[in-house]
């Protein structure tokens, strides 16, 4: 007999009215059948919760096991450890509201995860879109450059350069939440810090395929620069304290990633914050290239719209 093992997708929800139906689609036509699905709304305002109402029926007759929980605004990882909580997959995969799935998702995650099971979380390539785009665009042209990393490397690269994953396109053995913790309540985003403590002890895995289609839109969290600035360099201080890294070089590229990072996203919304991020990414790597790159870039970006002003 063939091992189906069962797998849990757990949906947070939040004010996607105009998206919730094809990400519940999505899932409904996965090639795999053994899934159960936790849908979260987590203080939705618009009619997103009407709108799984109408899917129930479905879901229940189509999936293993349906859960769908309606409960007042409390975050992201708060919601996705509800939803961990409440799950019975051997695999839990997240799916954003907005998002969605390609029909075999999961069944060649299951099958890889089967046949690698030293790895416990497993990542896939993907499609970005829009609603004005009339063409997917392919997220990942290269082999990220993480996946190349050794186990011993890759703690340090996610620490350092982010984890660069595309997070609706993971598979994780429930075993690694029992062993790592859940996500962190006290953060302004989830995923960047799970995979930090994640890299420390466990293997990570890549699918070189496009199983997952990413929607950009106006909402999007990485939208806000604030937002995110703020939330990687809490993320940063934390995996410093937490893992004690007492290593200055390591130290310095951690703090400068986030301060380059941050700079292309202030480059044209915020001046000031963007001159202030590059200044502390050169005092921590004086010597780092794609510093200048940016300066370049951004300098040529600004003479060329000066020259259009002028016309």
């Amino acid at each position: 007999m063939i091992k189906e093992p069962l797998v849990s997708i757990i949906v947070p929800a939040y004010n996607h009215e105009k998206y919730i139906a094809q990400c519940l689609e999505s899932i409904l036509k996965q090639t795999y059948k053994n899934i159960e699905l936790i849908i979260i709304n987590d203080g939705s305002k618009d009619l997103t919760v009407e709108i799984i109402k109408r899917y129930e029926e479905e879901c229940q007759k189509r999936l293993q096991r349906f859960i769908f929980i309606d409960k007042e605004n409390e975050g992201i990882s708060k919601t996705l450890n509800r939803g961990i909580q409440e799950s019975q997959g051997e695999y839990i995969c997240f799916l954003a509201s907005d998002d969605m799935y390609l029909e075999n998702k999961i069944e060649k995650q299951v099958d890889y995860m089967l046949q690698n099971p030293h790895v416990k979380v497993s990542c896939t390539n993907g499609y970005y879109f829009s609603d004005q785009q009339t063409k997917k665009k392919i997220i990942y042209k290269k082999t990220p450059k993480w996946v190349l990393k050794d186990e011993k490397k890759l703690f340090e690269h996610f620490l350092t350069q982010g984890t660069q994953i595309i997070a609706i396109s993971c598979m994780y053995g429930k075993e690694i939440f029992q062993d790592v913790g859940l996500f962190d309540e006290n953060l302004k985003f989830e995923d960047w810090d799970f995979h930090i403590r994640t890299a420390h002890n466990h293997n990570f895995g890549y699918l070189n395929m496009p199983l997952v289609n990413y929607r950009m839109h106006d909402t999007n969290i990485s939208k806000n620069p604030y937002f995110m600035y703020q939330g990687e360099l809490q993320i940063i201080e934390k995996a410093l304290q937490q893992f004690k890294i007492k290593n200055k070089s390591l130290r310095r590229k951690a703090y400068a990633n986030v301060y380059l990072h941050n700079a292309g996203n202030f480059a044209e919304q915020d001046f000031q914050l963007y001159k202030e991020c590059i200044n502390k990414a050169i005092k921590n790597t004086p010597f780092n290239w794609k510093i200048y790159k940016l300066l370049g870039k951004t300098l040529l970006k600004r003479m060329k719209n000066k020259k259009g002003g002028a016309k």
